[in-house]
């Protein structure tokens, strides 16, 4: 079984980040709750990058859910490459 490459692109990791910082300003505890629900998630999608749905909010990318994060991101020919993360309540 071959396992994908997670990148991030640059404006996607500092989303990711200001997410978990906004989650740790009422609990650290949830912060990093959510950081581990990413990371298991991230694993999962690397032996099947199709797991998640094609989303039709970010053209050419699929959408994974975690929580109320949504993790938008491309696969390539040997790596998937995060590239926006938002809260599932803001505005497109």
């Amino acid at each position: 079984m071959t396992l994908f490459a997670v990148r991030w692109h640059g404006r996607a990791r500092r989303q990711y980040e200001a997410q978990l910082d906004y989650i740790a300003r009422e609990s650290p505890k949830n912060a990093e709750n959510m950081r581990r629900r990413v990371r298991a998630a991230l694993n999962l999608i690397k032996s099947n990058p199709r797991l998640s749905p094609v989303s039709l909010r970010v053209t050419g990318s699929r959408q994974l859910r975690v929580g109320k994060l949504l993790l938008f991101y491309r696969v390539h020919e040997e790596h998937i490459e995060i590239v926006s993360v938002r809260h599932g309540a803001q505005q497109f």
